[in-house]
């Protein structure tokens, strides 16, 4: 046990100590987002938590248990914490803390914050708008198709798109943004280093070196399933808006709906053929007042945003549409006179139809809606 008179000092100037104290808070075990941010409300800074007093932390028990306590009393683990820079800085990556300018305002504002942000990236961890596109791991051609529409137009009006780089829609999301040029940040639920290089860990690596990824894991910390769902948090409370693209009934894209909610977020769900299961999760939104996602228009209603130049820079919706403005057609004639791909072309339609830019005609065919 380190008495109080051995503690390092707490009126250091040494460049980079407050971050240290941060780390070294963090590194405490039982000592989370709220607890953590239980000791800064009633000391004000990490030092001044591991300058305390056994009374002092006792008072603002039962947040803190005696082990915890002990923990602080014993001093912050300042070694550890320089190993946890030392590793940062050898991925070129930084360390964000919640008292940091840099540190998202919109994330500051949830009921818990991450106390520390490792990111990698180019750039700023804050964008004006931002939108969370979340969905299954294991999205139907239907539900894939859907994520490109959508992000595809957002991403070229200049919205940054956030999501968790899981397989299935985050990643289709990710991927879009990407090849439009547009920004987009991941949130892991693993430290920077968890995810390798191949995979999913290569497009973490892409999208470092366009856009930013962060995680509030650090170097060393276990990858266990909770720590996935935690950063659901994270992910909705970046954003102004989170769309549900394609979910079934216990998918963990409900879990950052459930978030979006709690944060005062707004919520979108898409539309889904009728009866899927794999939609299950989107219909219970929609029957519970989400907002309808059925084209890139209705995000950008939703938040009261001007949409920019979507639609003539989106390929696949004037092809279509300018085909349809000369004449109606079925499926099969459209597929064949735009070379799109079936599963492509089928998502396309129903977002047109949707949001009220086409009709289903008479005999299986479609037209410009009159």
């Amino acid at each position: 046990m380190v008495t109080a008179t051995h503690k390092p000092s707490l009126r250091s100037d040494s460049p980079g100590i407050t971050r240290l104290y941060w780390l070294a808070l963090t590194h405490i075990e039982c000592v989370g987002p709220v607890r953590s941010q239980a000791l800064i409300d009633r000391f004000g800074s990490p030092q001044a938590a591991f300058g305390a007093s056994r009374q002092d932390l006792e008072s603002i028990h039962p947040a803190l248990g005696a082990a915890t306590i002990q923990s602080i009393l014993d001093g912050p683990d300042l070694l550890w914490a320089r190993r946890q820079v030392s590793m940062t800085e050898s991925l070129g990556a930084s360390i964000v803390c919640l008292d940091d300018p840099d540190y998202p305002s919109r994330l500051r504002e949830i009921a818990s914050p991450p106390p520390v942000l490792f990111a990698q990236g180019v750039l700023p961890l804050s964008h004006p708008r931002a939108v969370a596109v979340v969905g299954t791991r294991s999205p139907t051609s239907y539900g894939t198709e859907t994520a490109r529409n959508l992000c595809r137009p957002w991403s070229q009006g200049g919205l940054r798109i956030v999501s968790g780089l899981a397989r299935g829609i985050d990643e289709v999301a990710h991927r879009t943004a990407l090849e439009q040029g547009g920004e987009t940040l991941a949130v892991l639920g693993c430290p920077l280093n968890g995810l390798g290089t191949t995979g999913r860990g290569r497009l973490a690596q892409q999208i470092a070196q366009s856009g930013v990824i962060i995680t509030e894991h650090p170097f060393g910390a276990p990858v266990v399933p909770a720590n996935f769902v935690r950063r659901n948090r994270i992910i909705s409370g970046l954003s102004q808006a989170v769309v549900v693209v394609e979910a079934p009934h216990k998918s963990g894209a409900l879990i950052t709906a459930r978030n979006a909610l709690e944060q005062n977020r707004e919520l979108l769900a898409c539309p889904g053929p009728a009866n899927a299961p794999t939609f299950e999760g989107c219909f219970s939104l929609l029957r519970q007042g989400a907002g309808l996602c059925a084209s890139p228009d209705d995000l950008w209603s939703a938040l009261g945003w001007k949409a920019g130049r979507w639609r003539e820079d989106n390929p696949s919706d004037s092809l279509v549409v300018k085909l349809l403005q000369k004449h109606d057609a079925s499926i099969e004639e459209i597929a064949l006179q735009t070379q799109m791909p079936m599963s492509q072309l089928q998502g396309e339609l129903v977002l047109l139809e949707l949001s009220g830019r086409i009709q289903r005609m008479g005999g299986a065919r479609f037209g410009i809606l009159e």
